[in-house]
């Protein structure tokens, strides 16, 4: 049986430069060897070669073939096995050169195309994702009539923006809160779109929308009420907060962000504020105090963690928890809707790179969930979309999610554990053999075989 092979020699680096090509691609024992050397004594060119002939008694001897200078000769093609080729140079004229690997062609996804052409698949933002692609022109206020808020919340769907995964009942009562100038919370696990919710609401109903992190609230008194300055032009003069300015506004939606955080300071400060018998705030603790009171339509949303893995959060007071009529639970959200979220947001990551990254994350929920001990934190949807992040900027999505998702991870046990879920998804050599996104361009290209 004979094997053809064409021997292209290139002239400026004749020996590093050797490339062969075939046309049948052998592989383990049944590939030839090939290799090149030049004989010391004179400008001639060899090549050495295994005969491949099955029964044959020559088969597996080594030949060499005499091959012209290669300013003269651009290939030479072997033809037959059964051939008697020349005699080989002595073993020690050279060092025997390393095998040449013969070359294949296969594609591959290449660079990017950032072209124009491509701008469709442009990131955005959650601020401009929350924006409903329909808005209401005839949003109720607190001069309208229970008709026409009852069929605006009956209608209200449709104003819900698509890029937040939120149940049609659960929206609803959020905007009868808001039309109704009532309070609601909103609980869940970390990362999940609690503080999101708040400003979906103000974009939908086209409504002033104030936020207040409670959580970092050092001062109670100055950050919900004002401060008291002393100006030696002015004399003393009495600054409103921001809170002040919020509550004061009409038909405002006021984000009352992490309240699990805050101090008992503050709950006792913001409870006739929130009562509806009483919708006050007292610029301070005497009994003629002067009062603000809270404006027509101002609707109070706040967000909590509660539960023991949260550090530095406290159980809400009964009575400021009861405050809070509507109290809405955030679902824990579905690989699907995770690919969803995570491709609205960078849709030139390719689909099924962001199923394995959704994947990832609901194992690692499930083993969490389930109490089987594992592992003891959840991965959130705000930890899909930073890994997101990192693979639309370029980083390797293997690095991307182990640069993550580990680092949360302090137990040894834990980390092993993951590492072994991860190696699981075959993220190694993705890009190589996968496209990552969908604006790159398919390229054939040479390999070693």
């Amino acid at each position: 049986m004979s094997q053809r092979f064409i021997v292209k020699i290139n002239t400026t680096y004749p020996w590093e430069g050797v490339e062969i090509t075939a046309n049948q691609i052998l592989t383990g024992s049944d590939a030839p060897p090939i290799s090149i050397r030049k004989k010391a004594a004179s400008n001639s060119w060899w090549i050495e070669r295994k005969t491949y002939a099955p029964g044959s008694t020559k088969a597996g001897q080594v030949y060499w073939q005499f091959v012209k200078d290669p300013s003269s000769v651009s290939h030479l093609v072997n033809t037959s096995s059964g051939s008697t080729p020349k005699a080989a140079p002595k073993s020690n004229a050279n060092p025997k050169p390393p095998v040449a690997k013969p070359k294949v062609k296969m594609t591959v996804w290449g660079k990017r195309d950032f072209s124009e052409e491509m701008a469709k698949y442009q990131k955005k933002s959650t601020k401009e994702l929350l924006v409903p692609e329909t808005k209401p022109t005839n949003v109720p206020d607190s001069n309208s009539t229970d008709e026409e808020i009852i069929n605006f919340i009956n209608e209200c769907v449709r104003y819900k923006p698509g890029f937040m995964e939120m149940s049609e009942i659960k929206w609803k009562l959020l905007v009868r809160t808001a039309l109704r100038g009532d309070n609601a919370i909103i609980l869940g696990d970390k990362g999940e779109g609690k503080t999101m919710v708040a400003h979906a609401l103000a974009n939908a109903l086209n409504r002033p929308l104030f936020s207040v992190n409670f959580g970092h609230m050092q001062d109670a008194q100055t950050a919900l009420i004002g401060k008291t300055h002393l100006d030696t032009k002015k004399g003393t003069f009495f600054s409103k907060s921001y809170f002040v300015e919020a509550i004061t506004t009409p038909n405002a939606i006021i984000l009352m962000d992490e309240l699990s955080r805050a101090s008992d300071d503050s709950f006792n400060i913001v409870m006739p504020v929130l009562d509806k018998n009483q919708r006050y705030l007292r610029l301070n603790d005497e009994v003629n105090a002067p009062k603000v009171e809270v404006a027509p339509g101002v609707c109070f949303v706040a967000t909590a963690n509660v539960g023991h893995e949260y550090t530095s959060t406290r159980d809400l007071d009964a009575a400021l928890s009861d405050l809070y009529t509507n109290k809405l639970k955030i679902d824990r959200l579905s690989e699907s809707q995770r690919v969803k979220i995570m491709s609205a947001m960078y849709p030139v990551i390719d689909d099924k790179v962001l199923g394995k990254i959704a994947g990832i994350a609901n194992d690692i929920n499930n083993k969490v969930y389930s109490g089987e001990g594992e592992l003891t934190k959840p991965l959130s949807t705000r930890t899909c979309i930073s890994i997101a992040s990192l693979i639309h900027d370029g980083i390797d999505v293997l690095e991307s999610v182990e640069n993550t998702i580990y680092t949360d991870y302090k137990e040894e046990s834990e980390r092993t554990y993951l590492k072994q879920l991860v190696q699981g998804y075959n993220l190694k050599d993705y890009a190589k053999t996968h496209r990552v996104y969908k604006s790159q361009v398919e390229e054939t290209v040479e390999v070693d075989a």
